[in-house]
């Protein structure tokens, strides 16, 4: 078993499972994550929970933080990926 959080990056989109490593991470928080796509800002729609091993897509990808009230407040949105954040 591996522990995982769901995220979402958009609103009705699929949701992905990342590593929350040791951080406390819970449904409705948002995150920034690297993906294929570069650096993202999405919404946890799953709380840390385990799953089977053979469900996750090795190597999982770590959080790599929690979004702070910067990314909400800068306008920042789900989806609008690297550019958006680098901004910030």
């Amino acid at each position: 078993m591996t522990k995982v959080i769901g995220v979402r990056f958009r609103t009705a989109g699929k949701v992905y499972f990342f590593d929350p490593l040791q951080l406390e991470i819970k449904r409705g928080d948002h995150v920034i994550v690297e993906t294929a796509r570069g650096i993202e800002f999405g919404t946890v729609v799953a709380g840390v929970h385990e799953v089977e091993d053979d469900k996750v897509i090795q190597p999982l990808k770590p959080v790599m933080r929690i979004a702070g009230e910067r990314y909400r407040a800068g306008g920042c949105q789900q989806g609008e990926g690297k550019g958006s954040l680098q901004d910030l």
